[in-house]
């Protein structure tokens, strides 16, 4: 039964995973421009100095979903490997980088903030252009791995799915846009543009990223143990 345990677990953490970006989504949403840090340190450090920040929201479900994601990926993976195993194999391992450094830089994040935000407000103009000009997410500060990586795991699952009629139509077709949503999500951070995150992220995270997290999370649960081959009858 460990097969069957390791299904469970994975699709219980994937669905985990579903939700969490649902969470991202909505204090993404919710929160005002300054506490964003696509706002630039100008705006966001004094946000963060102030106390509250739906930031802190973000990172915290960012944060704990990536920590599920590590046991969601490899189930995931391990249930298509048969399509084709080196790209599989490949994209597992990106997307496990991926939401390990996220979960690393999160981390850091809660710990590293608040100290060089409240040294931005009450330093000197030579202190603060230090700091502005210091990325404020300490690993992968545009999102390569987190929205490249990852995008790139659900998107070339999906499309394998999609070819050998592994998953249902909806779900694969569902899967493509979220991989793309991640990619449009990674061009905003990459081209400093609101409006192509709020898109991907908007889109991707609220909606299409955790319907195909929770899907394939639920589709896991239920997926029988491999039965292993009996012996064969002694001559």
């Amino acid at each position: 039964m460990e097969g069957r345990s390791v299904s469970k677990l994975g699709g219980t953490c994937a669905i985990l995973v579903g939700i969490s970006y649902v969470f991202v989504g909505i204090f993404h949403t919710l929160s005002p421009m300054e506490h964003r840090i696509s706002s630039g340190p100008e705006l966001f450090l004094p946000a963060i100095a102030s106390g509250f920040s739906f930031s802190t929201l973000v990172g915290w479900s960012f944060a704990l979903g990536a920590l599920c994601a590590l046991a969601a990926i490899p189930a995931i993976a391990d249930q298509f490997r048969e399509l084709d195993h080196e790209w599989i194999d490949w994209m597992r391992n990106l997307a496990l980088l991926g939401y390990a450094i996220t979960a690393v830089n999160e981390f850091t994040i809660f710990v590293s903030w608040p100290s060089i935000a409240t040294a931005y407000v009450e330093g000197e103009a030579a202190i603060r252009a230090a700091l502005a000009a210091q990325p404020l997410l300490p690993l992968d500060p545009q999102g390569w791995l987190l929205y490249g990586a990852v995008g790139a795991f659900v998107f070339v699952v999906s499309f394998l799915a999609l070819r050998s009629e592994a998953l249902p139509k909806p779900l694969s077709y569902i899967g493509l846009a979220a991989g793309m949503m991640f990619w449009l999500a990674l061009l905003g951070f990459i081209l400093d543009s609101e409006t192509l995150i709020s898109i991907g992220a908007g889109l991707g995270a609220v909606i299409l990223v955790p319907i195909w997290y929770i899907w394939v999370g639920l589709r896991l649960r239920r997926t029988e143990p491999v039965q292993a081959a009996r012996p064969a009858p002694a001559v």
